[in-house]
């Protein structure tokens, strides 16, 4: 009995990480940035964005808030034309997590 119990669980957790990319997309946008960093290019599926880029700004990172001046960043291309900032991404996908754990009753 406890076999099988197992086997169904080990199914649902497999099927955890593609819900939670159609549920956040910006899951699917930090997967394709990591992905094209490491790699260079995205070859096993289909990207969601279109191109990571890097953006340079005018000031030193170091020295300034990024929230009040113009520094770099990397941001994400869609396939619509859309650029998101990737710190966005990283914000949503961690409310994202905390949601689902907080729901799931996961401390």
């Amino acid at each position: 009995m406890a076999s099988a119990w197992v086997e169904f669980a080990v199914c649902e957790l497999a099927r955890v990480p593609a819900l939670a990319r159609r549920t956040c997309p910006e899951l699917a946008y930090l997967q394709d940035t990591c992905t094209e960093s490491k790699h260079g290019q995205i070859t096993r599926y289909p990207p969601a964005i279109k191109e990571p880029r890097h953006r340079s700004g005018d000031l030193c990172g170091e020295d300034y808030s990024i929230e009040d001046f113009d520094t770099s960043s990397i941001e994400n291309e869609l396939p619509d034309g859309l650029t998101v900032p990737f710190d966005n991404d990283i914000s949503r996908a961690l409310r994202f997590w905390s949601d689902f754990f907080e729901v799931h009753g996961i401390t």
